[in-house]
This record gives C-alpha cells, structure tokens and sequence, in this order.
C-alpha cells in the first residue's frame, strides 16, 4: 500500500515566480507583507482590528515570510520595476474586506486596511 503524504506539509525555501495564487474577488482580497531579510522564517499574525484599533476583534491567521525571488510582477516598488529582485514577503489571501492587525512578538506592530477584489501591499 502506498503511503499518503500530508496536505499539511509545507516548505519553507524561496518561492519563484508563478508559485502564489491569490483568491480575491467580491468581498475578499489580499495581503502582501513586504519584511527585512532578518523575518525569513518566521510567521507573522494578523487578526481584524477592533473598532478602536489596537487588539483583536476575531482570530488570529499566520502566514511564514519566505525568501521571494524573480518578483518582477509584484512591482515592488517603482524602483524595481524591470529587475529581477528578490524580496521577503508574507502573503495571506481571501480576507474579509476590512482593518487588520498585524502581529510581531505578541504586539501590535502596524494596521493596514485590505479592499476587496484587491491586492494591499504593506512593508514593515
């Protein structure tokens, strides 16, 4: 009998062009969280902000900062447009339309504000 890997199993290298697909659309979309080299590795939360701002109005996700390379079409910045760069980036999708909280450490560290049928790109 063969035996199944799981679909939890997940690999934590770079990622190339053509690896991320991002489920936005009506009331969804999507976060790009631009990181330091120094947050390879790690995994940073976000939760929907309270109405206040800081804190937490419902469940935190986690998505791991990964080397990404080739990142012509994500247009990090003007500067980079036309180059092959590499950048480090956490990419969570399908969020509810709304203010999140992004989480470092247990704290606070920034809000951003996802719209949906849309990318948000943020940099720490």
């Amino acid at each position: 009998m063969r035996k199944l890997s799981p679909v939890t199993a997940h690999h934590d290298g770079p990622t190339g062009p053509g690896t991320v697909v991002l489920n936005i659309g009506q009331g969804v979309g999507a976060l790009i969280l631009y990181t330091s080299p120094d947050l390879a590795g790690q995994e940073i939360e976000i939760s929907p902000a309270m109405e206040a701002g800081i804190g937490t109005a419902g469940p935190k996700t986690h998505a791991l900062v990964r080397e990404r390379t080739g990142i012509t079409a994500w247009n990090l910045s003007p500067a980079d447009e036309g180059n092959d760069a590499t950048a480090y980036a956490a990419v969570y999708d399908a969020l509810p339309a709304g203010q999140y909280a992004i989480w470092l450490d247990g704290r606070v560290v920034a809000t951003v504000t996802i719209a949906a049928a849309a990318v948000t790109r943020h940099h720490m």
